[in-house]
């Protein structure tokens, strides 16, 4: 039906790309968020001890660089696609680009203000629990945040929006498809009837996300009919993530 839409409507088609631009922002966040948690609780953690800091922290390191960064406007750029279509708000919507960089100032002055005061909250609360024996350092969850926090303030912050979105991706994606494979291993394997040869089962399962991927770079964008499928996969790849990877429910 997504898809559908999309095709028939120019209006679905431009608006699905600005909500995949800033969902995939927000989706990154989220599911650092997931990881961490889970490194948490195996190793001992309350299931709500920490947990509302932990969110937050995520969305200022994947959100935050952008806001106050390099790439802002590119993020907001999707807007002016708005220009080419004739329907309800669009001039609204297109005016969002020139109202952003009209405000950018305020908003890198905001983020480092809220930034800071967050960060220093999450080490103080962290500390005080650690000094009362309420919580243990988990290393994995801290060396995730820390790298998290380092590639994404670097690229997003200070690098163009070509390096960034590469190099912010593939850290995200080597993340997945790692944590993935260390969990899922055997079962994919399984899966493709290769339990005894796992080296190949590798092999296509990494190697059906690069073929993907270079399919999508070869693409004709002009082409809506096939354009479609990758705003609905990264769009449904964003939705089931929140499933997935959820952290509320006892069996994940």
């Amino acid at each position: 039906m997504l898809w559908a839409a999309i095709v028939i409507s120019p209006w679905i088609a431009v608006a699905s790309t600005v909500v995949a631009t800033f969902w995939d922002v927000w989706h990154s966040g989220a599911q650092t968020f997931g990881f961490a948690r889970i490194y948490e609780r195996n190793h001992g953690t309350p299931p709500e001890l920490g947990r509302k800091f932990d969110f937050w922290l995520q969305q200022l390191l994947y959100a935050g660089p952008i806001l106050a960064g390099a790439t802002l406007m590119d993020h907001f750029d999707s807007f002016d696609n708005f220009k080419s279509v004739e329907s309800v708000g669009h001039a609204i919507f297109s005016s969002v680009p020139a109202e952003v960089e009209g405000h950018a100032r305020y908003l890198t002055y905001g983020v480092l203000a809220v930034g800071a005061v967050l960060i220093a909250a999450y080490v103080i609360v962290y500390w005080r629990l650690a000094q009362r024996g309420h919580w243990k350092p988990p290393w994995l969850k801290l060396w995730l945040v820390g790298s998290t926090g380092f590639v994404s303030i670097y690229t997003w912050g200070f690098n163009s929006w070509g390096q960034a979105f590469l190099i912010m991706n593939l850290f995200h994606g080597v993340q997945y498809l790692a944590i993935v494979w260390a969990m899922e291993g055997k079962r994919i394997a399984a899966l493709m009837h290769l339990p005894r040869r796992p080296r190949i089962a590798l092999a296509l399962y990494l190697g059906s996300v690069l073929l993907y991927g270079f399919g999508v770079q070869a693409l004709d964008a002009s082409v809506t009919v096939l354009w479609a499928i990758t705003i609905v996969v990264s769009l449904m790849h964003f939705w089931y993530d929140a499933f997935i990877w959820s952290v509320r429910k006892r069996q994940v």
